[in-house]
């Protein structure tokens, strides 16, 4: 059981909850990454609901210096002007569910914000994942609902390959039972 978001950050960047975007833990560490990601994701480390930016390439270390007190996590971010699919799910005892936004082109934060996530359940909420998401990442989803159950698997799926895992088009954001 993932009970903590520190339990959870600590499997996510160990690789253990499926595919994630690449891991930096400085602003010279993510500007010197060969995939010279155009956009980092960065969030606030060690408080639950903490501050979450995405910062492009070149503001990333003035965000950074305005906020020298914040231990930040810096990601490799993702195309969200792309995003094909992006939900919350979890197989509870009445079967797969959870909200889905589609084509929603923003990163997930924003999504819930603009009202654009729906619910969904059962069949619907699987054909959603089987279509958009390519067979691997889709296979990934449904381990980590069988490994974990009862939590919410947080994902976003996109029309290329996106994350460290080689051949996936799905980032895994949260698994969380907290």
């Amino acid at each position: 059981m993932i009970s903590s978001k520190r339990q959870f950050y600590t499997l996510w960047r160990a690789g253990v909850l499926g595919n994630r975007p690449c891991m930096f833990d400085t602003a010279a560490e993510a500007l010197a990454d060969p995939h010279h990601h155009p956009e980092f994701g960065m969030r606030e480390m060690g408080k639950p609901g903490g501050l979450f930016l995405i910062s492009k390439r070149n503001d990333l270390e003035i965000h950074l210096r305005a906020w020298p007190e914040i231990r930040w996590q810096i990601d490799g971010g993702a195309p969200n002007h792309l995003v094909e699919l992006q939900g919350e799910v979890v197989r509870t005892e009445r079967g797969t569910e959870g909200y889905f936004a589609v084509r929603s082109r923003m990163d997930i934060r924003s999504a819930m914000r603009a009202g654009l996530y729906a619910p969904k359940r059962g069949l619907t909420a699987l054909l959603l994942m089987r279509h958009f998401m390519d067979p691997s990442s889709y296979d990934d989803v449904q381990t980590l609902l069988d490994e974990y159950p009862d939590h919410v698997i947080e994902f976003a799926s996109f029309p290329c390959n996106v994350g460290v895992i080689p051949n996936r088009n799905t980032i895994v954001w949260e698994v969380r039972a907290y």
